[in-house]
């Protein structure tokens, strides 16, 4: 498991900044909010910069960019993104 130590140290380096993301939407908390199982037990609250509730469904696989502006615990606590962008999923045949 990971340390403390390297916790803080990985949140010092990616608090902030502007990530690019893929993950499940779990749930449609508002026109602009959704819950988004980012990868294996870790869920973000993701705030975009405009409304996405009508585009997507609660089960789709998205993709976006976002600042991570709090670390949660990723399972019971989620992580935080904001000002985030929706960008095209390009399916792959």
């Amino acid at each position: 498991s990971e340390t403390t130590y390297a916790k803080n140290k990985c949140e010092r380096k990616y608090k902030g900044v502007i990530l690019d993301f893929e993950g499940k939407v779990s749930d449609i908390k508002d026109e602009r909010k959704l819950h988004v199982m980012i990868n294996a037990d870790n869920y973000a609250d993701v705030v975009f910069k405009s409304a996405v509730a009508e585009i997507v469904k609660k089960g789709e696989v998205i993709k976006f960019s976002g600042k991570i502006t709090s670390f949660g615990t990723g399972i019971l606590i989620s992580h935080d993104i904001n000002s985030a962008i929706l960008k095209p999923l390009i399916h792959s045949k």
